[in-house]
């Protein structure tokens, strides 16, 4: 199994948000991959990131709770430009489109905790996202999101993923800023990351 590091881009600023129980039909994945424990809880981190912003901070998750580490990888990747993809990802909004994804996750059911990454999309989780929740079967686990963002905070995000998600636990999720280019804003997010892990429950 291997793991595509992107580069490191700073996150700021840090919100946590309290969701409701509900639940989650997840999807498509890049590595077949199988469950470890962090204490008696089996976790999995799965993340989308285009710029870089979100796949910094999923690695940073995943080195304090263990587990594995899957990144959502789309068939036709994005386009280098913003704009141009902005305006896509707006189309497939509007739309209901779910990129296709390119790998997956096989033994997803061992897992009974989900990390969930991603970008703020149109006040959304990026549509590679959407993909992942309604091919999946995550009812009864926990599923725990996190975010980067360009200023609208978690949006409707977390609102979305429990419509698609009946049956699942929610817990705070994390949200930071990053930037659109995938530079590095500021550091010394770790501090935040752990003491919000502390929060609901994980070694920080």
């Amino acid at each position: 199994m291997t793991y595509r590091t992107e580069k490191s881009v700073g996150l700021t600023r840090r919100t946590v948000i309290t969701a409701a129980a509900t639940g989650i039909i997840a999807s498509a994945l890049p590595w077949s991959a199988r469950a470890q424990a962090s204490g008696d809880r089996k976790i999995l981190t799965v993340f989308f990131s285009r710029t870089g912003n979100t796949s910094e901070l999923a690695r940073m998750v995943n080195a304090k709770v263990g587990g594995d580490l899957v990144r959502l990888q789309t068939v036709d990747p994005y386009p280098q430009e913003y704009r141009v993809t902005a305006d896509q990802a707006k189309r497939e909004q509007e739309e209901g489109f779910r990129p296709a994804l390119a790998n997956r996750i096989e033994g997803i059911e061992d897992y009974d905790t989900v990390f969930l990454g991603y970008p703020i999309w149109w006040a959304s989780v990026a549509m590679p996202v959407f993909t992942f929740l309604e091919t999946y079967d995550l009812s009864n686990k926990t599923i725990i999101p996190f975010c980067s963002h360009e200023g609208s905070r978690f949006g409707r995000s977390v609102s979305d993923i429990q419509t698609r998600a009946p049956g699942t636990r929610i817990l705070e999720g994390f949200e930071t800023r990053g930037a659109s280019d995938g530079s590095i804003r500021t550091s010394g997010e770790e501090p935040e990351i752990a003491s919000w892990l502390t929060t609901i429950g994980f070694p920080g």
